[in-house]
């Protein structure tokens, strides 16, 4: 038996033993099962929704901090009491003028993700002090105070570890207030 081949002539591989068929097919068959990822990771950790009043002004977002310099006109603050376990919430409103004591009031408890929101709707009882049901709250959160016709709005935060909580409008927040606030001193 004679064989019609020259020494010189390379011998073929078969296609998966090529290294140039790996360099070339490689990126995209890892990309596909990445992407696929991605699109998962994305759907399942959608961002939190924003609660705060932002309006938007082509491609800036501007804060409007009408309903702070309401509150800080009206010389309100708030002490509340929060059970962590759930239970009775207590608040005690102040403020220059009786006026400002609606009978009821919407708090709301934000954790620093925005994905648990706890809500209570309190009611002036007849020794003064808001009342109302929440349930347990874990974790560190932002509250916001506001009246029912949400005509104004004082802020505050709730540590992890505390139970009572001062709250009052974010002077640092509104123009114009925080200079008028400095020069008083």
């Amino acid at each position: 038996m004679t064989t019609n081949r020259k020494p010189d002539e390379a011998q073929s591989k078969p296609w998966y033993k090529e290294f140039w068929c790996w360099f070339v097919f490689a990126p995209p068959i890892l990309v596909v099962p990445m992407g696929l990822g991605l699109v998962y990771t994305a759907v399942t950790n959608q961002d939190p929704l924003v609660i705060d009043d932002h309006y938007d002004t082509g491609r800036a977002t501007y804060r409007n901090f009408e309903r702070e310099l309401v509150a800080y006109e009206m010389g309100l603050s708030a002490r509340v009491q929060v059970p962590r376990e759930g239970g009775e919430l207590q608040l005690v409103l102040q403020g220059k003028n009786g006026e400002a004591r609606p009978d009821r009031l919407n708090l709301t408890l934000e954790p620093r993700t925005g994905a648990d929101d706890v809500t209570a709707e309190l009611e002036l009882g007849s020794d003064g002090v808001y009342r109302g049901q929440v349930r347990a709250v874990p974790n560190r959160r932002y509250l916001h105070l506001e009246p029912v016709d949400a005509g104004w709005r004082i802020t505050g935060e709730l540590d992890a570890t505390q139970m009572h909580a001062e709250m009052e409008p974010r002077r640092d927040m509104i123009p114009n207030v925080q200079r008028a606030a400095d020069l008083e001193y």
